[in-house]
């Protein structure tokens, strides 16, 4: 039986058992995007929950929903053709996954505004799989 000392090397033999569970279970032609997704809710999950909930200081440069909404709204990649056309699929989402989701992306975007057609794509089969 595997013994863990901390909530941090909880949050690492997780991430090793969903990495794990997206190679297992998927396909060899979307275990890219399962990756990916796992990432995503990764980060999502156990990375900005408790930023925000104040359980750990993860260095993003928000406190709370009202400053990450913030930041996002006062991006300048909320104008670009992709951001606006994500915009629909993430007010589907449930309220926190969607503004986490909206913030990946955005950071993302900002970082790469050339993004390629396959990492669009994963983006867009994350919000489709993740609809209320």
């Amino acid at each position: 039986m595997v013994q863990v000392d901390s909530y941090c090397h909880m949050e690492t033999l997780l991430g090793i058992i969903s990495i794990i569970e997206a190679y297992v279970f998927c396909s060899f032609k979307n275990l890219r995007f399962d990756l990916f997704y796992s990432r995503v809710r990764w980060e999502i999950y156990y990375c900005i929950s408790p930023h925000l909930h104040h359980d750990g200081d993860y260095g993003y440069p928000f406190n709370n929903n009202q400053e990450l909404e913030n930041i996002c709204a006062t991006s300048g990649v909320s104008s670009l053709p992709f951001a606006q056309e994500m915009e629909p699929k993430i007010l589907k989402m449930p309220d926190f996954l969607g503004r986490s989701f909206r913030y990946i992306l955005y950071r993302e975007l900002d970082a790469n505004s050339n993004m390629s057609q396959r990492r669009m794509n994963m983006y867009r089969g994350f919000a489709d799989r993740n609809d209320r």
